[in-house]
């Protein structure tokens, strides 16, 4: 089985380290400190000028936070995704990874399906506020019916990866949905998170000094995931 490599970075060197050892994709954004913010229109298109082989996440959160925005901010969502999704080379491989909850910690459909529509034929992506569902099974089957591609998550917990919980979201998303495998993942333990949920595809971080990526962890990563047997 072929595993998909998404590498979280926050700057134009992270995602050199990225492409150089062999990572199929990243996600961009600033401030990782604070969970991870809207990256500057340059890092993006910095990013998509590597040419990763499936592209560039693009992570749209305005504030850090809870992830109950205002209609304000909802707004700002949208028209980012919008702004970037025009500015960029047209045939670019990007995505756009967002999540907003209603006040009772429902998954907010219209805000959902506003930013669907500004996305256009680019991938969205729902990221960790889906760990802060009672009903993950239940946001499975919205998140479907919105037209979401993919899914960001630990399977629930806080902080690390609950294989259990990632092997049933796996076999629920089926084929037309991913689920990208999150939490505390790091190259001496992906290779066991992969194989005992199922998932295709993997998003970590490689993290250095001063948070900044680590090419020889970013290169241990890929080594864990190519040199196992499924």
């Amino acid at each position: 089985m072929r595993v998909t490599v998404e590498l979280c970075v926050h700057d134009l060197e992270g995602a050199r380290i990225a492409r150089e050892v062999g990572a199929d994709r990243v996600e961009v954004c600033v401030d990782i400190s604070a969970g991870g913010l809207t990256p500057p229109l340059s890092l993006v298109e910095g990013a998509l000028n590597l040419s990763f082989p499936s592209g560039v996440a693009v992570l749209v959160r305005p504030r850090a936070g809870n992830f109950v925005h205002t209609s304000e901010e909802i707004a700002i969502i949208e028209a980012t995704i919008r702004d970037y999704r025009l500015r960029v080379d047209k045939d670019a491989p990007i995505a756009f990874v967002v999540g907003v909850l209603e006040k009772n910690g429902m998954i907010h459909r219209e805000a959902i399906r506003r930013f669907k529509e500004a996305a256009g034929d680019c991938d969205l992506v729902f990221h960790r506020a889906f760990d802060l569902l009672e009903n993950q099974e239940e946001g499975v089957k919205i998140l479907r019916e919105l037209g979401v591609h993919r899914i960001l998550t630990t399977g629930g917990d806080p902080k690390r990866a609950n294989v259990l919980a990632l092997r049933q979201l796996v076999a629920q998303a089926g084929e037309d949905m991913t689920i990208l495998a999150s939490g505390g993942l790091r190259s001496w333990n992906v290779a066991d998170v992969v194989a005992q949920s199922g998932v295709r595809e993997v998003h970590m971080r490689a993290p250095g000094s001063q948070d900044r990526t680590d090419p020889v962890q970013a290169a241990a990563i890929m080594s864990a995931l190519t040199s196992s047997n499924w």
